[in-house]
């Protein structure tokens, strides 16, 4: 059984290349930088309460100055205003236990959310001997713009609704993402209304 409400993630990492995304030797080559979540609520699709946390870099990962410059956290940023990672996950930790039944199930949404948000997640909770359950089931914006819209990223996608983006942040980003989420839903509620 899984919890009522849906957690809109979104994380910025020291790197995002598909092909160095992981090393097999050990876990992944890159770790988070930032972590963005809002609780809504999965009937309204309503921002309930946000969360946003820097992680100081572990300078153990690979640093990739091409994802630097999309998130613009820099290593030094990250020092003077990032937490250790096991604080930022306790912290973490604290607002999902606030909202969530840890014990069941939580479904996630954001843009990517199923392909790389996801597993860095799961892999931080891993790396600190922790378990986060999650749903097997996703709430992916981007699929949701590829079928409907037709749109190749998040940038297309946000432009095409006119969702404005200041900055490319993992909060920023996990809100767009359900405010996507409420314009295609409102948008088809529409039509079926004016179907009848």
């Amino acid at each position: 059984m899984s919890n009522p409400n849906t957690l809109f993630i979104d994380v910025e990492t020291s790197g995002y290349s598909r092909a160095n995304m992981l090393d097999r030797s050990d876990g992944y080559k890159y770790q988070i930088v930032s972590i963005g979540a809002v609780v809504a609520s999965s009937t309204t699709w309503k921002p309930i309460d946000t969360f946003y946390v820097e992680l100081q870099w572990n300078k153990k990962s690979a640093w990739d100055f091409g994802a630097q410059g999309v998130h613009g956290l820099t290593r030094e940023h990250l020092e003077e205003n990032g937490l250790l990672e096991e604080e930022g996950l306790a912290t973490f930790c604290e607002f999902l236990m606030k909202h969530y039944d840890t014990s069941k199930a939580i479904t996630l949404g954001g843009h990517n959310v199923a392909t790389f948000d996801r597993h860095f997640i799961l892999n931080l909770f891993k790396k600190y001997d922790m378990t986060l359950e999650l749903s097997g089931r996703c709430i992916d914006t981007h699929s949701i713009g590829k079928v409907l819209y037709g749109t190749k990223d998040s940038n297309e996608l946000f432009e095409l609704l006119g969702v404005e983006r200041t900055e490319h942040n993992a909060l920023e980003d996990a809100q767009l993402a359900l405010k996507i989420i409420r314009q295609t839903r409102n948008m088809f509620k529409k039509l079926t209304d004016d179907g009848n």
